[in-house]
Protein backbone atom coordinates (compact mmCIF):
# COMPACT_ATOMS: atom_id res chain seq x y z
CA UNK A 1 0.00 0.00 0.00
CA UNK A 2 1.05 3.41 -1.01
CA UNK A 3 0.86 6.38 0.89
CA UNK A 4 0.97 9.86 -0.32
CA UNK A 5 2.82 12.07 1.52
CA UNK A 6 2.51 16.12 2.01
CA UNK A 7 4.82 18.93 2.36
CA UNK A 8 4.57 19.73 6.18
CA UNK A 9 3.04 23.37 5.12
CA UNK A 10 0.21 21.97 3.98
CA UNK A 11 -0.49 19.50 6.68
CA UNK A 12 0.06 22.88 8.71
CA UNK A 13 -2.15 24.53 7.29
CA UNK A 14 -4.81 21.37 6.93
CA UNK A 15 -5.03 21.33 11.06
CA UNK A 16 -5.68 25.14 11.04
CA UNK A 17 -8.41 25.09 8.63
CA UNK A 18 -10.09 22.32 10.63
CA UNK A 19 -9.26 23.96 13.82
CA UNK A 20 -11.49 27.10 12.25
CA UNK A 21 -14.00 24.70 10.86
CA UNK A 22 -14.88 22.95 14.17
CA UNK A 23 -15.22 26.36 16.27
CA UNK A 24 -17.36 27.98 13.70
CA UNK A 25 -19.73 24.14 14.21
CA UNK A 26 -19.57 25.31 18.16
CA UNK A 27 -20.63 28.62 17.30
CA UNK A 28 -23.37 28.07 15.39
CA UNK A 29 -24.20 25.29 17.53
CA UNK A 30 -24.18 27.63 20.03
CA UNK A 31 -25.51 30.70 18.90
CA UNK A 32 -29.63 29.04 18.15
CA UNK A 33 -31.61 31.62 19.54
CA UNK A 34 -32.42 34.52 16.38
CA UNK A 35 -31.97 37.45 19.43
CA UNK A 36 -29.28 40.07 19.17
CA UNK A 37 -25.85 39.62 18.96
CA UNK A 38 -23.29 42.47 19.79
CA UNK A 39 -22.11 43.14 16.50
CA UNK A 40 -25.92 42.56 15.06
CA UNK A 41 -26.95 45.60 17.54
CA UNK A 42 -23.92 47.23 16.10
CA UNK A 43 -25.03 47.76 12.75
CA UNK A 44 -28.79 47.99 13.28
CA UNK A 45 -31.24 50.75 14.83
CA UNK A 46 -33.70 50.54 18.04
CA UNK A 47 -36.78 51.44 16.71
CA UNK A 48 -39.53 52.71 18.41
CA UNK A 49 -42.57 50.26 17.42
CA UNK A 50 -46.39 50.91 18.69
CA UNK A 51 -48.29 48.16 18.79
CA UNK A 52 -52.05 47.32 19.84
CA UNK A 53 -53.46 50.81 18.23
CA UNK A 54 -56.87 51.68 17.34
CA UNK A 55 -57.93 54.41 14.70
CA UNK A 56 -61.27 55.78 14.01
CA UNK A 57 -61.51 52.79 11.46
CA UNK A 58 -63.07 50.94 14.55
CA UNK A 59 -65.67 51.56 17.34
CA UNK A 60 -63.60 53.06 19.98
CA UNK A 61 -60.78 54.80 18.23
CA UNK A 62 -60.76 58.36 17.80
CA UNK A 63 -57.70 59.40 15.33
CA UNK A 64 -57.89 59.62 11.58
CA UNK A 65 -54.54 57.99 10.69
CA UNK A 66 -53.27 61.61 9.85
CA UNK A 67 -54.19 62.76 13.53
CA UNK A 68 -52.32 59.72 14.85
CA UNK A 69 -49.63 60.55 12.94
CA UNK A 70 -49.28 63.99 14.79
CA UNK A 71 -49.27 62.28 17.88
CA UNK A 72 -46.88 59.70 17.00
CA UNK A 73 -44.19 62.43 15.83
CA UNK A 74 -44.79 64.09 19.38
CA UNK A 75 -43.14 61.12 20.67
CA UNK A 76 -40.71 60.18 18.56
CA UNK A 77 -42.53 56.90 17.28
CA UNK A 78 -41.49 55.11 14.15
CA UNK A 79 -43.80 52.55 13.37
CA UNK A 80 -47.25 51.64 14.21
CA UNK A 81 -48.78 48.56 14.29
CA UNK A 82 -52.72 49.03 13.72
CA UNK A 83 -54.55 46.71 15.20
CA UNK A 84 -57.81 47.65 14.41
CA UNK A 85 -61.31 45.11 15.08
CA UNK A 86 -61.67 42.99 12.33
CA UNK A 87 -65.39 42.30 13.89
CA UNK A 88 -67.20 43.77 16.66
CA UNK A 89 -70.46 41.90 16.89
CA UNK A 90 -72.10 40.39 19.55
CA UNK A 91 -74.64 37.51 18.29
CA UNK A 92 -77.35 35.79 20.22
CA UNK A 93 -79.86 33.21 19.30
CA UNK A 94 -83.18 31.87 20.64
CA UNK A 95 -83.41 27.95 21.68
CA UNK A 96 -84.79 25.80 20.28
CA UNK A 97 -83.80 27.41 16.38
CA UNK A 98 -81.11 28.70 17.91
CA UNK A 99 -78.98 29.08 14.29
CA UNK A 100 -82.43 30.49 12.49
CA UNK A 101 -83.71 32.71 15.13
CA UNK A 102 -80.84 34.90 15.87
CA UNK A 103 -79.41 38.77 15.88
CA UNK A 104 -76.70 40.87 16.38
CA UNK A 105 -75.66 43.83 17.42
CA UNK A 106 -72.69 44.93 14.89
CA UNK A 107 -70.36 48.13 15.33
CA UNK A 108 -67.63 49.63 13.13
CA UNK A 109 -64.85 47.29 12.42
CA UNK A 110 -62.57 45.97 9.12
CA UNK A 111 -65.22 44.24 7.91
CA UNK A 112 -68.17 46.64 8.05
CA UNK A 113 -65.75 48.98 6.24
CA UNK A 114 -64.07 46.67 3.97
CA UNK A 115 -60.70 44.47 3.98
CA UNK A 116 -59.09 46.53 0.66
CA UNK A 117 -60.75 49.96 1.71
CA UNK A 118 -58.88 49.99 5.05
CA UNK A 119 -55.62 48.30 3.47
CA UNK A 120 -56.06 51.27 1.13
CA UNK A 121 -56.46 54.00 3.43
CA UNK A 122 -53.15 52.68 5.17
CA UNK A 123 -50.94 52.89 2.21
CA UNK A 124 -52.45 56.27 1.22
CA UNK A 125 -51.29 57.31 4.91
CA UNK A 126 -47.89 55.71 4.39
CA UNK A 127 -47.60 57.26 0.82
CA UNK A 128 -48.20 60.86 1.94
CA UNK A 129 -45.82 60.88 5.07
CA UNK A 130 -42.76 58.79 6.25
CA UNK A 131 -42.12 59.47 9.73
CA UNK A 132 -44.42 56.90 11.09
CA UNK A 133 -44.61 53.80 9.52
CA UNK A 134 -48.21 51.87 9.54
CA UNK A 135 -47.83 48.51 9.05
CA UNK A 136 -52.04 47.36 8.94
CA UNK A 137 -52.65 44.57 11.61
CA UNK A 138 -55.88 43.39 13.06
CA UNK A 139 -57.45 42.45 16.77
CA UNK A 140 -59.25 38.77 16.77
CA UNK A 141 -62.09 37.61 18.85
CA UNK A 142 -61.14 34.11 18.20
CA UNK A 143 -64.41 32.87 19.66
CA UNK A 144 -67.09 33.90 22.22
CA UNK A 145 -69.79 31.94 23.99
CA UNK A 146 -73.01 32.15 25.62
CA UNK A 147 -74.00 30.36 29.28
CA UNK A 148 -77.57 31.41 31.15
CA UNK A 149 -80.94 32.30 29.98
CA UNK A 150 -82.85 35.05 29.31
CA UNK A 151 -85.59 33.58 31.55
CA UNK A 152 -83.08 33.02 34.19
CA UNK A 153 -81.84 36.85 33.64
CA UNK A 154 -78.32 35.59 34.02
CA UNK A 155 -77.20 35.93 30.03
CA UNK A 156 -73.73 35.83 30.04
CA UNK A 157 -71.32 36.35 26.62
CA UNK A 158 -67.83 34.83 27.70
CA UNK A 159 -64.13 35.83 26.00
CA UNK A 160 -65.27 38.68 24.19
CA UNK A 161 -62.38 40.34 24.83
CA UNK A 162 -60.24 37.56 24.48
CA UNK A 163 -58.19 38.88 21.59
CA UNK A 164 -55.14 38.03 19.05
CA UNK A 165 -53.57 40.46 17.55
CA UNK A 166 -52.00 40.05 14.14
CA UNK A 167 -48.81 42.29 13.23
CA UNK A 168 -50.11 42.49 9.34
CA UNK A 169 -52.18 41.24 6.76
CA UNK A 170 -51.88 42.82 3.33
CA UNK A 171 -54.09 40.37 1.51
CA UNK A 172 -57.78 41.33 2.03
CA UNK A 173 -58.98 37.90 1.28
CA UNK A 174 -56.59 36.81 3.90
CA UNK A 175 -58.45 39.21 6.19
CA UNK A 176 -61.91 38.31 5.42
CA UNK A 177 -60.98 34.40 5.73
CA UNK A 178 -60.13 34.43 9.45
CA UNK A 179 -61.75 32.22 11.40
CA UNK A 180 -63.65 33.33 14.48
CA UNK A 181 -66.39 31.66 16.28
CA UNK A 182 -68.44 35.05 16.46
CA UNK A 183 -72.14 34.03 14.62
CA UNK A 184 -73.39 35.26 11.72
CA UNK A 185 -71.25 38.09 10.24
CA UNK A 186 -72.12 39.39 6.59
CA UNK A 187 -69.42 39.62 4.93
CA UNK A 188 -67.53 36.10 5.96
CA UNK A 189 -71.43 34.21 5.93
CA UNK A 190 -73.12 36.00 2.89
CA UNK A 191 -74.78 32.63 2.00
CA UNK A 192 -75.43 31.32 5.52
CA UNK A 193 -77.28 34.78 6.44
CA UNK A 194 -79.62 34.39 3.29
CA UNK A 195 -80.78 30.86 3.54
CA UNK A 196 -81.56 31.36 7.69
CA UNK A 197 -83.75 34.43 6.84
CA UNK A 198 -85.21 33.26 3.82
CA UNK A 199 -86.13 29.84 5.61
CA UNK A 200 -87.69 31.44 8.46
CA UNK A 201 -89.44 34.45 6.40
CA UNK A 202 -90.69 31.66 4.70
CA UNK A 203 -92.03 30.00 7.73
CA UNK A 204 -93.50 33.08 8.91
CA UNK A 205 -95.07 33.54 5.59
CA UNK A 206 -96.82 30.43 5.33
CA UNK A 207 -98.19 30.86 9.48
CA UNK A 208 -99.49 34.21 8.18
CA UNK A 209 -101.03 32.67 5.01
CA UNK A 210 -102.50 29.44 7.64
CA UNK A 211 -104.45 32.08 9.70
CA UNK A 212 -105.60 34.47 6.95
CA UNK A 213 -105.99 32.15 3.33
CA UNK A 214 -108.22 29.35 3.98
CA UNK A 215 -111.51 30.52 4.69
CA UNK A 216 -111.28 33.61 1.39
CA UNK A 217 -109.75 30.30 -0.92
CA UNK A 218 -113.08 28.02 0.66
CA UNK A 219 -114.98 31.35 -0.56
CA UNK A 220 -113.61 31.26 -4.17
CA UNK A 221 -113.65 27.15 -4.22
CA UNK A 222 -115.71 23.99 -3.48
CA UNK A 223 -113.23 23.58 -0.95
CA UNK A 224 -114.06 24.41 2.54
CA UNK A 225 -111.38 25.90 5.11
CA UNK A 226 -110.62 23.04 7.00
CA UNK A 227 -109.46 21.15 4.18
CA UNK A 228 -107.33 24.35 2.81
CA UNK A 229 -105.94 24.90 6.07
CA UNK A 230 -104.86 21.16 5.87
CA UNK A 231 -102.99 21.13 3.05
CA UNK A 232 -101.59 24.30 3.61
CA UNK A 233 -100.16 22.57 7.23
CA UNK A 234 -98.75 19.38 5.34
CA UNK A 235 -97.94 20.48 2.03
CA UNK A 236 -96.16 24.48 2.64
CA UNK A 237 -96.02 24.39 6.47
CA UNK A 238 -94.60 21.14 7.53
CA UNK A 239 -91.95 20.83 4.88
CA UNK A 240 -90.75 24.57 5.53
CA UNK A 241 -90.68 23.37 9.21
CA UNK A 242 -88.56 20.51 8.21
CA UNK A 243 -86.14 22.71 6.07
CA UNK A 244 -85.96 25.44 9.12
CA UNK A 245 -84.90 22.66 11.73
CA UNK A 246 -82.57 21.30 8.84
CA UNK A 247 -80.95 24.39 8.05
CA UNK A 248 -80.46 25.15 12.07
CA UNK A 249 -79.19 21.85 12.56
CA UNK A 250 -76.70 21.86 9.57
CA UNK A 251 -75.73 25.28 10.79
CA UNK A 252 -74.86 23.89 14.46
CA UNK A 253 -72.09 21.64 12.63
CA UNK A 254 -70.46 24.70 11.39
CA UNK A 255 -67.50 26.40 13.99
CA UNK A 256 -68.28 29.88 13.54
CA UNK A 257 -71.64 29.33 14.73
CA UNK A 258 -70.27 27.46 17.69
CA UNK A 259 -71.48 29.72 19.95
CA UNK A 260 -73.07 28.46 23.32
CA UNK A 261 -71.00 26.69 25.54
CA UNK A 262 -67.84 26.74 26.83
CA UNK A 263 -64.84 24.95 24.82
CA UNK A 264 -62.07 23.93 27.03
CA UNK A 265 -60.23 22.55 24.60
CA UNK A 266 -59.63 25.93 23.21
CA UNK A 267 -59.99 24.43 19.49
CA UNK A 268 -61.62 27.26 18.10
CA UNK A 269 -58.87 29.56 19.02
CA UNK A 270 -56.04 26.93 17.61
CA UNK A 271 -57.85 27.40 14.51
CA UNK A 272 -57.55 30.61 14.31
CA UNK A 273 -53.64 30.62 15.39
CA UNK A 274 -53.20 28.33 12.61
CA UNK A 275 -54.89 29.78 9.94
CA UNK A 276 -52.63 32.40 11.06
CA UNK A 277 -49.55 30.41 10.90
CA UNK A 278 -50.55 29.04 7.94
CA UNK A 279 -50.42 32.39 6.31
CA UNK A 280 -47.35 33.40 7.75
CA UNK A 281 -48.68 36.27 9.74
CA UNK A 282 -47.19 36.89 12.68
CA UNK A 283 -49.08 37.31 16.03
CA UNK A 284 -49.55 37.49 19.44
CA UNK A 285 -52.17 37.09 22.56
CA UNK A 286 -53.54 40.23 23.55
CA UNK A 287 -53.38 41.09 27.26
CA UNK A 288 -53.58 37.89 28.67
CA UNK A 289 -53.73 38.49 32.04
CA UNK A 290 -56.09 41.33 31.90
CA UNK A 291 -60.23 40.60 33.23
CA UNK A 292 -62.93 42.81 31.72
CA UNK A 293 -66.71 42.76 32.68
CA UNK A 294 -69.51 45.26 31.28
CA UNK A 295 -73.29 45.24 31.37
CA UNK A 296 -75.12 45.68 28.10
CA UNK A 297 -79.04 46.55 26.44
CA UNK A 298 -80.05 45.76 23.06
CA UNK A 299 -83.71 44.97 22.18
CA UNK A 300 -84.32 45.20 25.98
CA UNK A 301 -82.68 42.59 26.37
CA UNK A 302 -79.86 42.38 29.43
CA UNK A 303 -76.77 40.80 29.27
CA UNK A 304 -73.55 40.52 30.63
CA UNK A 305 -70.15 40.49 28.55
CA UNK A 306 -67.16 39.07 31.07
CA UNK A 307 -63.89 37.86 30.12
CA UNK A 308 -61.57 36.00 32.46
CA UNK A 309 -57.80 36.63 32.28
CA UNK A 310 -56.09 33.90 30.14
CA UNK A 311 -52.66 33.24 30.83
CA UNK A 312 -53.66 29.41 30.48
CA UNK A 313 -53.58 30.15 26.60
CA UNK A 314 -50.29 30.30 26.53
CA UNK A 315 -49.75 26.38 27.41
CA UNK A 316 -53.31 25.49 25.22
CA UNK A 317 -51.98 26.71 22.13
CA UNK A 318 -49.13 26.42 19.87
CA UNK A 319 -47.53 28.17 16.82
CA UNK A 320 -48.32 31.52 17.84
CA UNK A 321 -45.47 34.09 17.79
CA UNK A 322 -45.52 35.50 21.41
CA UNK A 323 -48.00 37.63 24.21
CA UNK A 324 -48.16 40.67 25.37
CA UNK A 325 -46.62 40.59 28.47
CA UNK A 326 -45.74 44.21 29.36
CA UNK A 327 -48.69 46.32 29.19
CA UNK A 328 -50.52 48.79 31.51
CA UNK A 329 -52.22 46.24 33.96
CA UNK A 330 -51.04 43.47 35.86
CA UNK A 331 -48.40 42.21 34.60
CA UNK A 332 -46.69 38.55 36.17
CA UNK A 333 -46.02 36.47 33.44
CA UNK A 334 -43.03 37.92 32.84
CA UNK A 335 -41.88 36.64 36.63
CA UNK A 336 -39.44 34.00 37.18
CA UNK A 337 -41.37 30.55 36.50
CA UNK A 338 -44.14 32.06 35.31
CA UNK A 339 -46.49 30.25 32.31
CA UNK A 340 -44.19 32.04 30.08
CA UNK A 341 -41.25 30.13 31.24
CA UNK A 342 -43.20 26.74 30.78
CA UNK A 343 -43.64 27.22 27.62
CA UNK A 344 -40.05 28.03 26.96
CA UNK A 345 -39.30 24.99 28.63
CA UNK A 346 -40.96 23.59 26.42
CA UNK A 347 -39.79 24.47 23.31
CA UNK A 348 -35.69 23.85 24.63
CA UNK A 349 -37.08 20.59 25.24
CA UNK A 350 -38.44 20.14 21.80
CA UNK A 351 -42.23 19.71 22.19
CA UNK A 352 -43.33 23.18 21.15
CA UNK A 353 -43.32 24.12 17.41
CA UNK A 354 -41.91 27.21 18.14
CA UNK A 355 -40.04 29.62 20.33
CA UNK A 356 -42.79 32.36 22.10
CA UNK A 357 -41.57 36.19 22.26
CA UNK A 358 -42.86 39.07 24.71
CA UNK A 359 -44.27 41.93 23.39
CA UNK A 360 -45.27 45.58 24.60
CA UNK A 361 -48.52 46.25 23.62
CA UNK A 362 -50.27 49.98 24.44
CA UNK A 363 -54.03 49.10 23.75
CA UNK A 364 -54.35 52.39 22.51
CA UNK A 365 -57.45 54.15 21.30
CA UNK A 366 -56.36 58.15 22.07
CA UNK A 367 -54.86 60.15 23.99
CA UNK A 368 -56.27 60.53 28.13
CA UNK A 369 -58.36 56.95 27.23
CA UNK A 370 -57.60 55.48 31.68
CA UNK A 371 -54.50 57.64 31.54
CA UNK A 372 -52.67 56.43 28.28
CA UNK A 373 -50.07 58.49 26.39
CA UNK A 374 -48.78 57.08 23.17
CA UNK A 375 -45.35 56.55 24.25
CA UNK A 376 -46.40 54.49 27.56
CA UNK A 377 -45.18 50.84 26.55
CA UNK A 378 -42.90 50.23 23.68
CA UNK A 379 -42.01 47.39 21.93
CA UNK A 380 -38.37 48.27 20.75
CA UNK A 381 -37.28 46.37 17.49
CA UNK A 382 -33.86 46.12 16.38
CA UNK A 383 -33.88 46.03 12.09
CA UNK A 384 -31.27 47.50 9.16
CA UNK A 385 -34.15 49.57 8.43
CA UNK A 386 -37.74 51.12 8.92
CA UNK A 387 -39.58 48.96 6.72
CA UNK A 388 -42.39 46.59 7.28
CA UNK A 389 -40.20 43.60 6.00
CA UNK A 390 -37.25 44.24 7.84
CA UNK A 391 -39.13 45.23 11.30
CA UNK A 392 -41.49 42.04 10.78
CA UNK A 393 -38.52 39.93 10.04
CA UNK A 394 -36.29 41.25 13.23
CA UNK A 395 -39.68 40.15 15.35
CA UNK A 396 -40.27 37.33 14.10
CA UNK A 397 -36.55 36.33 15.36
CA UNK A 398 -37.10 37.55 18.58
CA UNK A 399 -35.08 40.91 17.98
CA UNK A 400 -36.70 42.88 20.37
CA UNK A 401 -37.46 43.76 24.22
CA UNK A 402 -40.65 45.35 25.28
CA UNK A 403 -40.31 48.29 27.71
CA UNK A 404 -42.96 50.52 30.09
CA UNK A 405 -42.17 54.12 30.28
CA UNK A 406 -42.21 56.52 33.17
CA UNK A 407 -42.95 60.52 33.08
CA UNK A 408 -39.76 61.49 31.23
CA UNK A 409 -37.97 58.40 31.84
CA UNK A 410 -37.09 55.22 29.86
CA UNK A 411 -34.69 52.33 30.07
CA UNK A 412 -32.63 51.34 26.82
CA UNK A 413 -31.13 48.07 26.65
CA UNK A 414 -27.73 48.41 24.59
CA UNK A 415 -26.12 45.08 24.66
CA UNK A 416 -27.88 41.72 24.79
CA UNK A 417 -25.63 38.52 24.45
CA UNK A 418 -24.76 35.23 25.53
CA UNK A 419 -21.34 34.22 24.74
CA UNK A 420 -19.56 30.50 25.73
CA UNK A 421 -16.40 30.86 27.32
CA UNK A 422 -15.14 26.72 28.12
CA UNK A 423 -17.54 23.97 27.38
CA UNK A 424 -19.26 24.39 30.99
CA UNK A 425 -19.62 28.41 30.97
CA UNK A 426 -21.30 31.44 29.76
CA UNK A 427 -20.82 35.25 30.22
CA UNK A 428 -24.35 36.71 29.92
CA UNK A 429 -23.52 40.28 28.48
CA UNK A 430 -26.06 43.28 29.60
CA UNK A 431 -25.82 46.55 29.42
CA UNK A 432 -28.78 49.29 30.54
CA UNK A 433 -29.12 53.14 30.50
CA UNK A 434 -31.51 55.58 30.45
CA UNK A 435 -33.15 58.38 28.96
CA UNK A 436 -32.56 60.39 32.19
CA UNK A 437 -28.62 59.08 33.63
CA UNK A 438 -28.70 57.82 37.58
CA UNK A 439 -31.55 55.72 37.45
CA UNK A 440 -31.58 53.14 40.10
CA UNK A 441 -32.40 49.88 38.55
CA UNK A 442 -32.72 45.94 39.62
CA UNK A 443 -31.88 43.24 36.99
CA UNK A 444 -33.11 39.58 37.07
CA UNK A 445 -31.19 37.35 35.11
CA UNK A 446 -33.33 34.49 34.63
CA UNK A 447 -31.88 30.43 33.55
CA UNK A 448 -34.60 27.99 32.55
CA UNK A 449 -37.41 29.79 34.45
CA UNK A 450 -35.33 30.09 36.97
CA UNK A 451 -33.42 33.26 38.59
CA UNK A 452 -29.82 32.60 38.54
CA UNK A 453 -28.65 36.18 39.20
CA UNK A 454 -29.32 39.40 40.45
CA UNK A 455 -27.72 43.00 40.46
CA UNK A 456 -28.79 46.68 40.93
CA UNK A 457 -26.88 49.73 40.37
CA UNK A 458 -27.22 53.34 38.49
CA UNK A 459 -28.10 54.08 34.70
CA UNK A 460 -26.00 53.27 32.66
CA UNK A 461 -25.07 49.97 33.78
CA UNK A 462 -23.27 47.31 32.08
CA UNK A 463 -23.08 43.58 33.86
CA UNK A 464 -21.63 40.39 32.78
CA UNK A 465 -22.88 37.31 34.69
CA UNK A 466 -20.31 34.81 34.59
CA UNK A 467 -22.66 31.31 34.89
CA UNK A 468 -21.54 27.19 34.79
CA UNK A 469 -23.59 25.57 32.80
CA UNK A 470 -24.81 21.67 32.80
CA UNK A 471 -23.77 18.82 29.96
CA UNK A 472 -25.82 18.63 27.07
CA UNK A 473 -27.90 17.36 25.27
CA UNK A 474 -30.59 20.20 24.77
CA UNK A 475 -30.92 23.49 24.78
CA UNK A 476 -31.16 26.26 27.64
CA UNK A 477 -32.44 30.13 27.46
CA UNK A 478 -31.66 33.37 29.35
CA UNK A 479 -33.53 36.36 29.56
CA UNK A 480 -33.43 39.09 31.87
CA UNK A 481 -36.28 41.70 33.82
CA UNK A 482 -35.01 44.88 34.23
CA UNK A 483 -37.06 47.25 37.14
CA UNK A 484 -36.08 50.92 37.81
CA UNK A 485 -38.95 53.68 39.83
CA UNK A 486 -42.44 52.25 39.02
CA UNK A 487 -43.39 51.94 36.31
CA UNK A 488 -39.88 51.29 34.58
CA UNK A 489 -39.72 48.16 33.63
CA UNK A 490 -37.76 46.19 30.48
CA UNK A 491 -37.81 42.62 29.37
CA UNK A 492 -35.91 41.16 27.22
CA UNK A 493 -36.59 38.55 24.96
CA UNK A 494 -34.93 34.70 25.60
CA UNK A 495 -31.65 33.47 24.22
CA UNK A 496 -31.51 29.91 23.45
CA UNK A 497 -27.88 28.12 23.61
CA UNK A 498 -27.11 24.21 23.35
CA UNK A 499 -25.44 22.50 26.18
Amino acid sequence: MFMKRYPSEHVEKSAWAIVVLLCMMHVCRADVSPSPSATNMQHRQAYSCILHVHSEMSEYGQYSLEQLTDVARRYGVDAIFLTDNLTDTIEYGAAPLRHVLWANYSRKSILTMGPANYLAKVEKENTRQSDVLYVPGVEICPRFYWTGSLPGKDLTCHNHQRNLIALSIRDARVLAQIPEACGFIWQKNPTWVLITRLSIVLLALALVGLFFLPRRLARASSYSAKEIRRSIALGIILPLLILTVGVNVAASLVPSFRIYGEDKQCRQEQRTVDFLKKHGVLHYWAHPEAGDDHNFQYLGIHFKAHTEPYPELLAKTDGYTGFGGVYEDKNTLTDAGSGWDAVLREYASGTRTSPVWCFGEMLYHYEGQAGKRLGNVETMVWAGQKTETALLQSIGKGDFYARYNGEGQSLTLDEWRVERKESNSVDVVLSVSSRVPGEQIQVQLIRNGEVAQEKSGATPLAMTFPLTVGPGPGMSYYRAVVHGRYPLKLVTNPIFISE
